[in-house]
C-alpha cells in the first residue's frame, strides 16, 4: 500500500484540479503557501486535521474523499485472532460516584 500521506495529497490535487483551483488559489483559502500545498500534493509533509477539515469544507466533499478504502481483508479475521479486552473487567476501577 502506499504511503498515506502520498494518497492524501493525491486527493487532494484530484480535488484541487477538479475545481480548477490553482495551488495558490488553495493556499490562499487555506492560509498558508503553495509550496506547502505542493509538499501535501506530493506527501512530503503530513498535513494537520485542523487543514483537513478547511479543506473538505472548501470543497464540500465528506472527510473520508480524501484517505483510502480499508482494504477487505483487514476485516475479514476471527475475533480469536484479535486482542481483546473485556471492558467489563475496568467497571469498579471507573465507576462514578
Amino acid at each position: 500500500m502506499k504511503d498515506i500521506n502520498l494518497i492524501v495529497g493525491q486527493n487532494i490535487r484530484t480535488l484541487r484540479c477538479r475545481n480548477g483551483m490553482t495551488t495558490r488559489n488553495l493556499a490562499d483559502r487555506l492560509g498558508i503557501s503553495s509550496q506547502q500545498i505542493s509538499r501535501y500534493e506530493r506527501g512530503i509533509n503530513k498535513i494537520d486535521a485542523s487543514t483537513v477539515f478547511k479543506i473538505i469544507n472548501i470543497f464540500d466533499v465528506p472527510y473520508e474523499s480524501l484517505f483510502p478504502e480499508p482494504a477487505v481483508e483487514d476485516f475479514t479475521q476471527k475475533k480469536d485472532s484479535l486482542m481483546y479486552m473485556d471492558p467489563g473487567i475496568f467497571h469498579n476501577e471507573y465507576q462514578f460516584y
